[in-house]
């Protein structure tokens, strides 16, 4: 929300997938980080084909996802892609492994895709309780605005269409 005081949640967008008992976690879709080398995102140690090395300079664009786990490269992507690690929410997806990266550089993954480091999470409770300081509003996902839309433009849109959680 506008009155959000921890300055890295600034303007931020989350795609929240899963608040239970425990906790909360989501990803942050409008915080590009830079365009890297699809080198960049596999582990030195990991087996490539010579048709995988040749797809290592494509540049991907990044985002910052959260601050939590920030080596983890997770991809949220559109429903029409299914690998043997990817999970479906109502009506987006997320995916894990390597594959998907060389599938991406290949323009052979998913139609629209973010690729992610780390991610948003909060413990049992306090998601609620930031909720009830009002640091944050709640809006239905948009594909549109977490695929399409400018990264500048997310934000305002994600307030104007938000509403108050009951």
């Amino acid at each position: 929300s506008k009155t959000m005081k921890d300055p890295r949640f600034k303007n931020t967008v989350i795609v929240m997938l899963d608040n239970d008992e425990r906790g909360a976690w989501g990803l942050v879709v409008n915080k590009p980080l830079a365009s890297v080398p699809l080198s960049s995102l596999i582990h030195k140690s990991r087996n490539t084909t010579a048709k995988q090395k040749k797809l290592f300079n494509v540049k991907i664009p990044v985002y910052w996802g959260g601050p939590v786990n920030e080596n983890k490269i997770l991809i949220l992507h559109s429903q029409e892609y299914k690998n043997e690690t990817t999970i479906n929410f109502k009506n987006i997806s997320i995916s894990s492994d390597y594959n998907i990266l060389f599938e991406i550089a290949n323009n052979k993954g998913p139609k629209k895709n973010l690729v992610i480091v780390g991610i948003s999470s909060w413990g049992e409770g306090q998601l609620e309780g930031e909720m009830e300081r009002e640091g944050w509003t709640l809006s239905e996902i948009n594909l549109d605005l977490i695929f399409e839309m400018d990264n500048t433009e997310k934000w305002l849109n994600a307030i104007n269409n938000s509403f108050i959680g009951l």
